[in-house]
């Protein structure tokens, strides 16, 4: 079970729990407008009561060259620090 409904709403069982979200996409959208993706995972992990979420974005992967590079490898480096 990962909620309950109380009196005064629903509330969630799993606090005191750490999620990782690894991502990747086609574009760059961390941290813009576009970004519909991590507010939503945010607000769905926060209603069972996770609210330490750590976000890894492997971003750019659909533009190719450069910027699939370097996004693989800033995803890499971050997953190496959360680790």
């Amino acid at each position: 079970m990962t909620f309950k409904y109380t009196e005064t709403g629903p509330q969630g069982l799993l606090s005191g729990k750490r999620a990782f979200v690894l991502t990747a996409r086609g574009g760059i959208y961390a941290g813009g407008t576009q970004d519909h993706q991590e507010p939503y995972l945010r607000q769905a992990l926060a209603f069972v009561g996770i609210h330490d979420v750590s976000f890894i974005h492997a971003e750019g992967l659909n533009l190719g060259g450069d910027f699939l590079e370097k996004g693989l490898n800033q995803a890499k480096a971050q997953l190496a620090q959360a680790i």
